[in-house]
Order: structure tokens, then C-alpha cells, then sequence
């Protein structure tokens, strides 16, 4: 059953129409018991409806209703002696209920639910003498009408905010139907008219809304409204914009657009804020374009560029004065104060103004207050290298046109662009690496980018890209329309220089001794920047804010070192900063990350300079970045240093250094003979030295390497035994315990189970004493592995859930556990646990980044998937494992997802 309750009232049973109800105290009675979803009390009702009767003819009326009812919806209703109410097992529907859910949904169900809204709520429905029910039913209406109300209000606000003006139009129409008498809905009505350019409809319907409101209440529209008409009338007569036409498209930028253009609906004051070059110009312009229909009055751009340095503010309200006359968005007029003038001029408008290259008239700022202030409807974008310091400005630094990975990406499209004015044919197709490489250098800068491409007419971009590396001089051109200032790069950043102070300019030239993003405490240990200097450079876009750490552009650092002489003192500091700071983190560190690059650059001045520096690091990079990713890294810096090692013929760092190099050729770089071959020659050499740490480190590694590549498992272990010798009369517990583990891995290899736990609680008490949580989580993990083997599923449980606890920070740790925890519930048929595990050490072997750990991620969800019976799910988790494994230069990663994909569900394989 459906009940249509807008409008006069019909039923439907069936989806045909009922009739018959007699009397329409009988269809108001269905009508009050479907609304309100109640159960009532036939004596309630009898008193409703029949209040005026005697009440056993009241009863007897209500039974004579409920008796017709029952005949025309069979079932629909639930009657007893005692009360009335819906039957739950039909289903009955109403347009008011869907109306009530869909005035809550998204904006396209609140669209579904006004169009039901056809008339109000009973609208022509009435029954005499039922005080009570006409009392709910005006009450019913009302508040109806006011959802009604809200919806179309949200619409039409919601559809003007998009610039969908005729959807608002006809909201605020529907608004003006329902509540003729405010105002404000014509306001916006008029609003929406003159978007679209309606102006004569906008005149016509504010002359009516006048004879309205002088008829029915004598009085005049509002003043917002009179002053709304004046705008619609200015907007009428002027044209729409002054911008100047483009020659050339514009590239991305779409989210810093979206977000400017959000802003612009609250904020008065927009400054886009960066380098010179950067194209703050251009995207002022594309909102000028985007935003033009949005504004009353329009959009007027304003070019300062050509006013004196430090002009007052009268200088500058009479340049916007002029190019309003001259687009013929004011009258020529006579006036003796231009600020006067300009801020009564604008007052009466709703106008986006754009003010270009305010940088050189800063002292100019306190106009645009003023301004704000006098024009409560104006918006303003002003460009400029420096931010105002005004209180209502909303500042955007533009960001780097950077994302150069793709053919299609707007960096390279501009490249591309840029290329084809000198060279039309040019056909980047096998050039991409060498562009994204041209347009990391300049910073995504695109003036430079426009720029460097200008050379593909006379080389290639790699002969380009390998001349950015050396200076920023090719960055210039000769073209005669381009403005002096965006002629060089070098002329860009000469200007920003001649602008600060000489205070300034030695700090600036200091930080150049930063590659990479760094910390305000190393700016001021290494460059004795302080914080308000810092924020000075900052607010000058000098130097840049990057994920809390500040940074120069690459161009203003080239640019920088030209200026400046080789200061070996500033290198010295900052290499012996880095290395300190490198000293005291490890792999887990979050800022690890953030740093690798200077520590890069302090290890290399250390290999040239100070190898006595390096000495303490040497077991440091091995003991805390052995396996977490930075492998090339890990084995760049080690090379260099072996290097300036041998040159000194320093004997005990090049044993260090070349035991480190034997773990990354066996390791990562399947070069395990050559690594057998310096394990071997150190280790003759190590018998005749003092240095039990070193004779752990290689015993440990030949272990390794008879363990998983000769398969010699007896010397695999006697190895292991010596590693755990020697670093017990060193006194290095830590690595004492690291390397009983090894022998547990190598007994659970063979079997041994009881054994295997035997070591991995002895590793495990060892790593309680020192408090080493890390160590601890691998041993409880270790131990997890023999409950599972054994059987013992439970204590399996409890220890994995121990050890998650310790190793949550070391992804490979991490991952391992997620991975068991994920095969243990598939055991235990929780299927739906055992995927998320699984689908969480996925994740965690892709934050890691290294193929071979991926590949194992992608093996253990193919074999859960085979497991469970979904062989689709299982082909495409091992082909993308296979595709993974092509990434690596280890081939036995291909055998080992060919194994993966027969290997039996067991705890024994699992483990």
C-alpha cells in the first residue's frame, strides 16, 4: 500500500487507485495511523475523530470505519479490542516518509525527495469538527514545509557554490513559492538571474517584488536589495573583464585552483606567494578566467609591475582607478583622492580584483584593508614574491609544477609546449627520462622549464639536463616580447637578492650548504640562522617550508653558490653536524628518511677529510641499517670509504669495511663467491688481531653462507658457535644474543625443534636484560614459530600477540609477524582475520619497498587464496608476486614462487 499524502490525499493498493472510503473522517483515520507509525487506542481514536458524539456512538463510528478499511486494505491494518496500528508483515509506504529520509541523504536524494513536495502536506483535505486532528494536521504541515524550505535552501546554496546558477535559479524559485513574504529568497532569485547574464528577467522580477511589497506592507525592499539591483545594473551596462588574452594553455595546478576558488567564497584576500618564475602571474589569471562569471561586476586585473619601488598607496589605487576607466568599468571622472575615490567605486560592487607584482609596493598593503573594509562584497588575488602581513590574507605558496612522471603530466606537457614554439616536429617519445630529469633540476619551476626547452632546437635534452647540472646560465632567452626580468633565471634571483639585507644575504648564502630539506636547529647549529630570520627568508620565499623542515629551491642554491666563496669551515660543520646526528638514530627513526641525503654528503667530506670521523659509523651502518631498505645506499657509502681507506693503507677500517661489502655481495648483489673471498682472506687476517667484534661479524657471515649456499650445516653451525665466542669476550651481548638466534634458525632448519627453542630463550633472556625490545619481539617471534610446528596453536596465538607488541617499528619484524598471525587464523578457519593479516603484511613489505620482500608478501596471500579455494584470487596474487620478482636481479625468486604455489597448508611449511 502507498499513501500520496502532498497534495490532496490518494491511496494506492497494488499501484491502482482505492476509493469507497465513504466518509473522510474514514480516510483521515487511515491517514493519522499510517503518519504517525503508532499504535493508538481505539478509545484515543474513538475521541479524535468522534469527540462530539456520545461515546458508544463514538465506538461505534470508529468500528464502522475500521470495519470499511478492513474491507478496501485486507490485512494492511492490525485491529484489536483494544488499539490500532500498521500491520508489520505489509508493507506500506507514504511520499512524507520518503520525503523525511531523502531531506537527510546526499544532495542527490534531498533533489529525489523536493521533487515529491508537489503541494503541502493534505493541501484541500478538511474535516469539520475534529478540532484535535486538524490541530496535527496544520502542525504536520509545518513542519513538512520547513524541511521543504531547508532542502531547497541547501540546494540552491550548495548549486550556486558550484556556479550551476540556472539549478539555483530554479531552487530559489521554488523558495519564492513557499515563503513569498522574505526577501532574502528574491535576493538570491536576482542573484542567480543576473549570473547568467539575465538582467532584463532580474529587472523584471525586482519590479514586481516592489508593487508587492508596497501593496501588501507599504514599504521598500530592503537596502541589501536595493544595493544588489545597482550591482546587477552596473553589471548590465560593463563589460565582464579586462584579463589579458593567453597565447599559450595552462597546465595543472588544479588543486592549488580548487582551493583558491573555495577560499575566495569566505576570505577577502587571497596572496599567491612565490619565487619569480613561478608562475603566479598565470594562475592569477587562470582564476581571473574560471571566476569571472561568478562575480557580479566582474573580474579586474591590475599589473603593478610597471609602478616605482616602494610607490604610496595613493600610487596604487589610482593604478587600479585607471585600468578600471580604461576597460570602461568606471566613468571617466574628476576626483582629488584616489583611495576616496576607488573605495566608493568599488563599494557598490561584487568584483574579484586581481593585483599582479605587489611585491615592490608593500608599503602599499594597508590600502588593501581599507579597501576590505570600505567593499564588503570585494574579493582580491595579489601575486607577490613576499606576503603583506595583512591579518586577513590567506597566503598560497605555489607549488612546484612537479609531477613529471608521466608523458601526460602538465610539467612535461609545458615542456613540450614550450618546445614545439622553436621546434614543431619535436617528438618527445624516448626523451621523457631526460625531460623529467630538466624539470627536476629547475624545481618544476616554470619559467625555467619554458626556458630550458627553448635549447631543443640546437641539442638534446640530455645535453641539456647534464648542462643544468653544472649552472643555471643556460636559462635564458632572447625573445623579444618576454619581459627583461623573465629573460634569465639569473636576472629572476638577482632581483629577490637586491631586496634583502646584507644580514639576510649572508644567511641565505649559508644555508646553500644544504642539498636537501633540513631542520631550523641545523640552520642555526650549521649557519647561525635564527628562527626570525628563518621566518623572514620564509615570508620572502627565500626558503621554503617541506614537510617541517625548511629548503632552498634548487635554482636559488645554484644561484647562491655562484655567490658565495668555497667555505670549507661551513662544509666542516655541517658534515660533522650530520655525522653526530647520524651517531645517535637508527633505521627506525622517522627522520631517518629525511636526512639520508646529508648524511650522504658528511660521509663523503668525512672519506676526503677526516677518516677517524667514519671509524665510530662503520659499526653503526652495520648494526642498524643492515636490512631496511637503503641497501644501494648502505653500500654506496662503504665503497667510497674503503676507497680513501686503502689510499691510507688503514688496515683495521678496510677488514671493517670489507666485511660489510662481503654481507652486501652475498646478500643483495648475488655475488656470493666473491663475498666467500673476502670473508675468507679477513678472516686469516682477524686471527692475528685484537678485534672480537669484526671476528663475530665474519664468523656470523660465513655461517651464513655455508648454511644457505653450501648447505654445510655442521660448519654453518660451528661458525655460528665462533661468532657467539667472540662477541661474548667482547663483551657485545647484544650481538652475542643476534647471533644465538642464528643457531636457533639454523636448528629449526634442520628440524631440531627442541633445540631451536633451547637457543631462542636463551637469545630471548639475554634481550630482556639489555632491554633491547626489538630483540625481544624476534625471540618471542622465533619461539611462536615451534608452538606452531608443535601444535600448540593457542601459546602460538599468545606469543605472536606478545611479539606484535615489541615489533610494530621494524617493518621486516612487523611483517613477518602479521604474516604468521594471518596463516594462523586461516588454520583456525577465520578466514576473514587471516586476510586482513595478510593483506596488512602485504602492506608492510610495500612500505619497505625491496622486491624480494614483496614478492614473499604476494606468495603468502597466493597461498591463503589456493588454501581457501579461490584459485582466481591465487593466480593473480602470484602473478603479481612474478611480476615483482622481475624487478630483482635474484633468480631464485622465480623458484621460490614456483614452490609457493604447490607448497602444502601445513603448520610445518607455514612456520
Amino acid at each position: 500500500m502507498h499513501l500520496q499524502l502532498f497534495g490532496y490525499p490518494t491511496i494506492f493498493l497494488h499501484d491502482k487507485r482505492v476509493t469507497g472510503f465513504v466518509t473522510d473522517k474514514t480516510l483521515a483515520l487511515l491517514i493519522y495511523v499510517a503518519a504517525t507509525e503508532q499504535t493508538h487506542a481505539r478509545d484515543y481514536l474513538a475521541g479524535l475523530f468522534w469527540g462530539d458524539s456520545a461515546e458508544n456512538k463514538a465506538k461505534a463510528s470508529l468500528r464502522s470505519a475500521l470495519y470499511k478499511l478492513g474491507q478496501l486494505l485486507p490485512g494492511y491494518l492490525s485491529i484489536t479490542r483494544k488499539a490500532v496500528a500498521l500491520n508489520p508483515e505489509h508493507v506500506v509506504t507514504s511520499d512524507i516518509a520518503q520525503f523525511e529520509t531523502g531531506t537527510v541523504g546526499d544532495d542527490n536524494q534531498l533533489r529525489a525527495a523536493l521533487a515529491l513536495y508537489r503541494d503541502d502536506f493534505l493541501a484541500g483535505f478538511y474535516i469539520n469538527d475534529v478540532p484535535e486532528f486538524e490541530s496535527w494536521l496544520l502542525t504536520e504541515r509545518e513542519r513538512l514545509r520547513s524541511l521543504a524550505v531547508a532542502g531547497w535552501e541547501r540546494l540552491a546554496r550548495h548549486d550556486a557554490a558550484q556556479g550551476a546558477w540556472a539549478a539555483s535559479e530554479q531552487a530559489w524559485r521554488q523558495l519564492v513559492v513557499l515563503e513569498p513574504w522574505r526577501e532574502e529568497p528574491h535576493r538570491h532569485l536576482l542573484h542567480a538571474l543576473a549570473r547568467q547574464g539575465k538582467y532584463d528577467n532580474a529587472l523584471r522580477h525586482y519590479a514586481v517584488l516592489r508593487e508587492q511589497l508596497k501593496a501588501e506592507l507599504g514599504v521598500e525592499p530592503m537596502p541589501k536589495t536595493r544595493q544588489l539591483m545597482a550591482q546587477i545594473a552596473l553589471a548590465r551596462s560593463a563589460p565582464r573583464h579586462n584579463l589579458p588574452a593567453q597565447q599559450t594553455p595552462f597546465f595543472g595546478r588544479s588543486q592549488t585552483l580548487n582551493l583558491i576558488n573555495t577560499l575566495l567564497s569566505d576570505h577577502a584576500m587571497i596572496t599567491v606567494t612565490g619565487l619569480g618564475g613561478s608562475g603566479k602571474t598565470r594562475l592569477a589569471l587562470e582564476i581571473g578566467r574560471t571566476q569571472q562569471h561568478r562575480f557580479l561586476n566582474g573580474v579586474v586585473f591590475v599589473s603593478l609591475v610597471a609602478l616605482a619601488a616602494n610607490s604610496p598607496a595613493q600610487a596604487v589605487a589610482e593604478a587600479v582607478v585607471q585600468a578600471m576607466t580604461e576597460a570602461d568599468m568606471l566613468a571617466i571622472s574628476t576626483y582629488t583622492d584616489s583611495e576616496r575615490f576607488l573605495a566608493a567605486s568599488l563599494a557598490k560592487r561584487d568584483l574579484l580584483l586581481i593585483l599582479d607584482n605587489f611585491e615592490h609596493v608593500l608599503a602599499a598593503a594597508p590600502l588593501l584593508d581599507r579597501l576590505c573594509r570600505a567593499a564588503p562584497q570585494l574579493r582580491m588575488v595579489i601575486t607577490s614574491r613576499e606576503r603583506l602581513q595583512l591579518h586577513q590574507e590567506r597566503v598560497i605558496l605555489i607549488p612546484p609544477l612537479h609531477e613529471a612522471d608521466a608523458p601526460q603530466s602538465p610539467a612535461v606537457q609545458l615542456f613540450i609546449d614550450a618546445a614545439r614554439r622553436i621546434q614543431p616536429t619535436f617528438a618527445p617519445a624516448d626523451q621523457i627520462a631526460d625531460i623529467t630529469r630538466i624539470i627536476d633540476l629547475v624545481g618544476g619551476m616554470p619559467l625555467a622549464i619554458e626556458l630550458a626547452a627553448g635549447w631543443v632546437g640546437m641539442q638534446s635534452c640530455a645535453a641539456i639536463a647534464q648542462q643544468l647540472q653544472v649552472g643555471i646560465d643556460l636559462l635564458a632567452s632572447e625573445e623579444r616580447n618576454r619581459p627583461n626580468r623573465h629573460r634569465t633565471i639569473h636576472a629572476v634571483l638577482e632581483q629577490a637578492w637586491q631586496q634583502i639585507s646584507a644580514e639576510q644575504q649572508t644567511i641565505l648564502k649559508r644555508l646553500a650548504v644544504f642539498t636537501a630539506p633540513f631542520t631550523p636547529a641545523a640552520a642555526w647549529e650549521i649557519a647561525d640562522a635564527t628562527l626570525p630570520l628563518l621566518r623572514t627568508l620564509q615570508n620572502r620565499t627565500l626558503i621554503q617550508a617541506a614537510e617541517h623542515r625548511l629548503a632552498l629551491h634548487p635554482l636559488m642554491r645554484q644561484f647562491l653558490l655562484l655567490k658565495s666563496a668555497d667555505n670549507a669551515p661551513l662544509h666542516e660543520r655541517h658534515a660533522r653536524y650530520y655525522l653526530r646526528h647520524f651517531q645517535e638514530i637508527s633505521a627506525l627513526t622517522p627522520n631517518f628518511r629525511h636526512n639520508l641525503e646529508h648524511i650522504t654528503v658528511a660521509w663523503q667530506w668525512a672519506s676526503a677529510n677526516d677518516l677517524a670521523a667514519i671509524e665510530p659509523l662503520i659499526s653503526h651502518l652495520r648494526n642498524n641499517f643492515g636490512d631496511c631498505g637503503v641497501d644501494n645506499w648502505r653500500f654506496d657509502l662503504i665503497q667510497r670509504a674503503l676507497a680513501a681507506v686503502k689510499k691510507q693503507g688503514l688496515l683495521h677500517l678496510q677488514i671493517k669495511l670489507e666485511l660489510d661489502v662481503a654481507y652486501a655481495l652475498f646478500w643483495n648483489r648475488n655475488q656470493s663467491e666473491r663475498a666467500l673471498q673476502l670473508l675468507e682472506h679477513n678472516y686469516a687476517l682477524l686471527q692475528t688481531r685484537d678485534s672480537p667484534e669484526d671476528l663475530g661479524w665474519c664468523c656470523a657471515q660465513l655461517g651464513w653462507y655455508h648454511e644457505y649456499h653450501t648447505h654445510e650445516y655442521e660448519r654453518a653451525n660451528a661458525y655460528h658457535l665462533s661468532a657467539i665466542e667472540a662477541y661474548h669476550a667482547g663483551g657485545h651481548a647484544r650481538f652475542e644474543a643476534t647471533r644465538t638466534v642464528d643457531l636457533g634458525n639454523l636448528a629449526f632448519e634442520l628440524k631440531n625443534y627442541a633445540e631451536a627453542e633451547r637457543y631462542w630463550q636463551s637469545a630471548h633472556a639475554i634481550f630482556l636484560q639489555l632491554e633491547d625490545a626489538i630483540g625481544i619481539g624476534c625471540a618471542i617471534y622465533s619461539l611462536a614459530r615451534v608452538s606452531m610446528v608443535t601444535g600448540d596453536l593457542a601459546e602460538t596465538h599468545r606469543r605472536l600477540k606478545q611479539a606484535q607488541q615489541f615489533v610494530q617499528y621494524h617493518l621486516g619484524l612487523h611483517q613477518e609477524v602479521e604474516r604468521l598471525l594471518g596463516y594462523l587464523a586461516a588454520l583456525e578457519n577465520n578466514q576473514h582475520a587471516a586476510e586482513a593479516h595478510l593483506q596488512k603484511q602485504l602492506q608492510l613489505t610495500l612500505d619497505e619497498g625491496r622486491s624480494e620482500v614483496i614478492v614473499e608478501g604476494y606468495c603468502a596471500l597466493g597461498m591463503w587464496a589456493r588454501y581457501v579455494g579461490c584459485s582466481t584470487d591465487a593466480d593473480r596474487y602470484f602473478d603479481l608476486a612474478w611480476q615483482w620478482s622481475q624487478r630483482s636481479d635474484r633468480p631464485q625468486l622465480a623458484a621460490q614462487i614456483e614452490a609457493a604455489k604447490v607448497l602444502a597448508f601445513t603448520p610445518e611449511n607455514l612456520a
